[in-house]
């Protein structure tokens, strides 16, 4: 495989719209499942949840970036985008993936990848 959803997930964290869509794209046609895809998603919306809670209640950074997981250069990002991120916003994305984890998992094909891509672009835009 070309790419790995590892490489999606550094997109999203980085708010590169472009190259998430090209990366998850890639995926799809490599025949990477829907599901696990939309499980990454899912994973990095909570890390930024974690990260912008535990800020809002003064954890020091060290012990916030124990807290969450993934690579260590990838939780300082995790950080940096939760930090400028509303809750409320991250929230609404959890909140998305619920929606479009229904749709992967009745929709095959198209339906998934429509839905994979809209919360990627606003992931993104968080």
């Amino acid at each position: 495989r070309e790419h790995s959803v590892f490489e999606l997930t550094d997109a999203l964290i980085a708010g590169r719209r472009e190259a998430a869509l090209q990366v998850l794209n890639r995926l799809l046609d490599d025949g990477e499942e829907p599901v696990r895809i939309l499980a990454m998603v899912s994973w990095v919306i909570r890390q930024m949840i974690t990260a912008r809670d535990l800020a809002g209640r003064g954890c020091p950074e060290r012990e916030l970036l124990q807290q969450l997981g993934g690579r260590w250069e990838q939780r300082r990002r995790v950080l940096k985008k939760a930090a400028a991120a509303d809750l409320g916003a991250l929230e609404g994305l959890l909140v998305a993936c619920s929606r479009s984890d229904a749709t992967v998992k009745m929709q095959r094909g198209a339906g998934s990848r429509g839905a994979l891509e809209g919360l990627c672009r606003r992931v993104c835009a968080a």
